[in-house]
């Protein structure tokens, strides 16, 4: 049995990188979607960050294309994704007494995070960032995640939060 494995692929994943989480406040959570390929991370600055395994294996976070937004009105406490067959959706909870569930769609340009301007971020204020796209990538290929619904009733924080598994369909806890 040879345990040696010479396969570049799969020495990509064990890799370590240190990840600068860019949020200017605690990370509260961090999520990987369902394949492995993206990761989620909220936080006491009221914002999610979404980033990308490229195909080299490094994770990468783009400022100005849609991966980051102000997702609640106070510290986002928790996220989770939903399986793939339901679209790209992730939930949030935070200390606003609220839950989110948000859906990613592509924009038409830079400019819309969530469909509303007033809670565009800054792409500036992270890493000295440029606004322009990365490389290779144009203003119409960004993404933004759009609220799909916003549940209000608790009467405290809500501090955890869950997509079923994909046999209950798309239920949260």
């Amino acid at each position: 049995h040879n345990n040696n494995n010479n396969n570049n692929s799969s020495n990509n994943y064990n890799k370590v990188q240190t990840l600068r989480s860019l949020h200017i406040d605690y990370v509260h959570d961090i999520a990987f979607d369902h394949y492995g390929r993206r990761i989620a991370t909220c936080s006491g600055d009221r914002t999610v960050k979404v980033w990308d395994l490229s195909d080299d294996g490094e994770w990468t976070f783009r400022p100005g294309t849609g991966s980051e937004w102000s997702a609640h009105r106070g510290s986002v406490c928790r996220l989770s994704w939903a399986h793939p067959e339901f679209g790209q959706l992730l939930a949030t909870c935070g200390t606003d007494h609220a839950v989110s569930v948000w859906e990613e769609r592509e924009g038409s340009g830079l400019s819309l995070i969530g469909g509303d301007t007033s809670s565009m971020l800054n792409p500036t204020s992270y890493s000295g960032a440029s606004t322009a796209p990365p490389p290779g990538m144009s203003p119409t290929a960004a993404t933004r995640w759009v609220s799909k619904a916003t549940l209000t009733d608790a009467r405290r924080a809500v501090t955890c939060l869950e997509f079923a598994p994909r046999h209950l369909g798309l239920r949260l806890a």
